[in-house]
């Protein structure tokens, strides 16, 4: 594990309903809308809590947990940002064969409006990227057992440690493009050591690339870096984080550095902006 000197990306966002802005008759206008009543509230806000907001996102005024909804178009705004350094990471040629990337979560990413990196930009430059997810279902896949298919769940929960699962092919729905990725399951921690069956297993997957997407992966490199992923696993931070038993510490020590920089909550909660006060 080692840092190439990226800077954290730091932004305010203030995710609100459409309606408060207003709508105007095309992209461009609802931009400039946007830009004039961030101004305008960062004016108000003056020196106050010194808190500038970079950005103003808006979402659908429809039925359903509005905390929810702003909270998505925050975390698709996040996503794009990761698209963007994993395409700049690649160009500069960062990544190798020799420096894999770790990225925390899957590999499919969406196209979406808050980006212009599309999936024709960015999934040739996924070659040396590793998604390492601590969540997933485990339903996704079968398996045949005794002449039957049936979900690969039991046989991965039943991985003992070091040990991982052959590799499987995904392939989402709904793309032009047609991405292919070898997703395989891996466990670093003993399942007694956890609260559930799952605790303790990884979830990798990698895009397959070239001749790849035929062939599939070679079975030795998927060994190799699953290897790699299990000397990740110490220190180990028991304690700090209820989801310790699938963290790898170049993940949990990352986000306890980004999260360092974040502002506190309590700065939010007592911002006044209205009346003067």
């Amino acid at each position: 594990m080692h840092s190439d000197g990226s800077s954290r990306i730091y932004k305010t966002i203030l995710s609100i309903p459409q309606p408060i802005c207003g709508f105007g008759v095309n992209e461009s206008e609802n931009r400039r809308i946007l830009e004039s009543c961030r101004n305008g509230i960062n004016m108000r806000l003056g020196w106050r809590n010194n808190v500038q907001f970079d950005d103003i996102l808006t979402y659908a005024d429809k039925e359903g947990d509005k905390v929810n909804l702003a909270i998505s178009r925050i975390q698709a705004l996040m996503v794009a940002t990761e698209k963007q350094m994993i395409y700049e990471l690649a160009d500069s040629g960062k990544l190798t064969d020799a420096d894999y990337l770790i990225k925390d979560g899957s590999l499919e990413y969406r196209d979406d409006v808050l980006s212009d990196i599309k999936w024709r930009d960015i999934g040739g430059r996924l070659q040396y990227v590793l998604g390492v997810s601590k969540n997933f279902n485990a339903d996704l896949f079968e398996v045949k057992q005794n002449s039957q298919k049936q979900s690969a769940a039991s046989f991965i929960s039943n991985l003992q440690v070091n040990q991982r699962t052959q590799a499987f092919l995904y392939e989402p729905q709904g793309r032009n493009t047609e991405p292919r990725f070898a997703v395989w399951y891996v466990r670093i921690r003993d399942q007694r050591l956890g609260a559930s069956t799952f605790d303790g297993v990884l979830k990798v997957e990698m895009q397959l690339i070239g001749r790849e997407r035929e062939n599939g992966k070679d079975t030795l490199e998927i060994s190799r870096l699953s290897e790699a992923l299990i000397r990740e696993r110490n220190p180990v931070c028991f304690g700090a984080d209820s989801r310790w038993a699938n963290h790898i510490y170049p993940v949990f020590v990352t986000e306890r550095y980004l999260k360092s920089g974040f502002l506190p909550g309590l700065v939010f909660r007592s911002m006044t902006i209205g009346g003067g006060k």
